[in-house]
C-alpha cells in the first residue's frame, strides 16, 4: 500500500540528493515490490495496482498532505503514467 507513496516521495527527493545510478537502482527495487503481491498488499494484476492507486486513502493523501510538499505531478498524471507502465508490461528497467 505505502510502497507507491514512498516511490513518489523518494523519486521527488532523489533528484536532489542522489546520483542517477543510485536513483535507478532504488527505483528498480521499489518497482519490483510494486509487482509482487506478497509485498504490495495482495494486488496480483497491474489493473488491481492501478485501482488501488486511484482510490486508496493513503495514496490519495500524498496529493493532499496539508503542509507537506506534494508530489511533482498531479494524481491524474500519476495514474496516466501508472497505466502506461502497466500496459507496457510493468518493466523495472
Amino acid at each position: 500500500m505505502r510502497i507507491l507513496v514512498r516511490l513518489v516521495v523518494i523519486l521527488s527527493l532523489a533528484a536532489l540528493s542522489r546520483s542517477a545510478a543510485a536513483q535507478t537502482t532504488h527505483s528498480a527495487t521499489i518497482c519490483e515490490q510494486m509487482k509482487d503481491p506478497a509485498r504490495n498488499g495482495g494486488h496480483s494484476t497491474g489493473e488491481a495496482v492501478i485501482e488501488h492507486m486511484k482510490s486508496d486513502p493513503l495514496i490519495l493523501w500524498a496529493w493532499n498532505p496539508g503542509t507537506r510538499t506534494t508530489p511533482p505531478l498531479s494524481h491524474e498524471k500519476f495514474v496516466v503514467a501508472l497505466e502506461a507502465w502497466v500496459h507496457a508490461g510493468m518493466p523495472c528497467s
